[in-house]
């Protein structure tokens, strides 16, 4: 950091603190007053002041000078030094899940305030957020669906705090993140089908087509042609802002309709998951007698389908204290990235076809 760039920031900060006790309407110090009072030249205050106005703090008057905003109301640096998770404003099993887990994650971190913050969901990252007004010390991002590209890198790399990209590993841009291994998720689910005797396996793709989502899919087509393993890709075709259960549902009503080809089915995602399980009641498909299911995530929603779903638990929460472990301690940060293997629930959702044929040998020997 330049020493010009030093200065300038420093002075920005003292004039956002000087701003909050100054009434919306009041006039502010000239330039030469700010030069004076602060011992700096008139291209730091130019650029300090640039960025007020930017923000919208400040109003320039041609012929009356520069004035205090109503914004000025935002700013409350009484706060305690802030933590805060942003999340894009959407229906979601794992934001659900971290919104009902905030009181206790704040026990664990008494020295900061926990703040869960939502942006528009049509933005792959927020481009404005409340840092300065709320105190934020150390900020964690859940990027919206989406392609990331460098250009969402230098839209966070803007805000100048410490920071964890959650969800989505970010090892080629050499940003710090913590997120599920996906490629492993998808090895890990076509593994417990395999050794449970399913060889015809579907994957249900009912998510936009992110990073995420398709490196789970390329785990599960790794895995089956390692094995020699049918698989069929069912692509519900869902774009950003689309409702996945819906498009899973029509989708999944074809494939019955059709002729079901499949002894199992992975879904990429619990939430979206449920729309290929209402398609499987109305056409009377039986779980698990006709259809195993296995779902990567969504662990606490799939419990509550009917039948329970046997899902690879990706346990958000535990993220997210990890991404709060590293973003509060300057130490952690090294890490850079961590990488969480996901584990089995079972709820007997998976038929053991492996067990029926070692029972059908023995019969037949006797």
């Amino acid at each position: 950091m330049t020493a010009a760039k030093l200065k300038y920031e420093e002075l920005y900060h003292c004039l956002l603190e000087e701003l909050s006790s100054i009434p919306a309407g009041q006039k502010f110090p000239s330039v030469r007053e700010l030069m004076k009072r602060y011992s700096v030249g008139q291209m730091t205050v130019y650029m300090a002041c640039s960025q007020l106005r930017e923000e919208g703090y400040l109003q320039q008057i041609p012929g009356k000078g520069v004035f205090v905003t109503d914004r000025v109301a935002k700013l409350n640096i009484t706060h305690e030094p802030t933590l805060m998770i942003a999340v894009p404003h959407c229906v979601s099993s794992d934001i659900v899940e971290l919104a009902q887990a905030m009181d206790d994650l704040r026990h664990r971190y008494p020295a900061h305030r926990l703040l869960l913050q939502e942006y528009d969901p049509s933005l792959i990252v927020p481009r404005e957020l409340p840092i300065t007004e709320e105190n934020v010390v150390g900020l964690i991002v859940l990027p919206s669906s989406g392609n990331f590209s460098l250009n969402e890198v230098k839209t966070l790399l803007e805000y100048e705090i410490p920071l964890i990209v959650w969800g989505w590993h970010l090892d080629m841009f050499d940003m710090p993140s913590v997120g599920t291994d996906d490629l492993f998720a998808g090895h890990m689910a076509a593994n417990y089908l395999f050794r449970r005797g399913h060889h015809r396996i579907g994957v249900l793709v009912s998510e936009p087509h992110d990073c995420i989502i398709m490196e789970r899919v390329k785990g599960v087509r790794d895995y089956c042609d390692l094995h020699g393993l049918e698989l069929q890709i069912i692509d519900c075709d869902v774009k950003r802002g689309e409702e996945g259960a819906l498009k899973a549902c029509h989708k999944f009503d074809e494939v019955i309709k059709n002729g079901l080809k499949i002894s199992a089915l992975i879904g990429v995602c619990g939430g979206s998951l449920q729309g290929a399980i209402n398609a499987c009641h109305r056409h009377g498909v039986r779980i698990p007698e006709d259809l195993g299911i296995l779902s990567i995530g969504g662990e606490k929603i799939t419990e509550t389908y009917f039948p329970p779903i046997t899902a690879e638990s990706l346990d958000c929460v535990d993220q997210i204290k990890v991404a709060l472990d590293m973003v509060s301690d300057p130490e952690k940060m090294a890490q850079k990235n961590y990488y969480h293997r996901p584990t089995i629930i079972e709820r007997n959702s998976v038929l053991d076809l492996s067990s029926r044929s070692r029972e059908s040998a023995a019969s037949a020997e006797i």
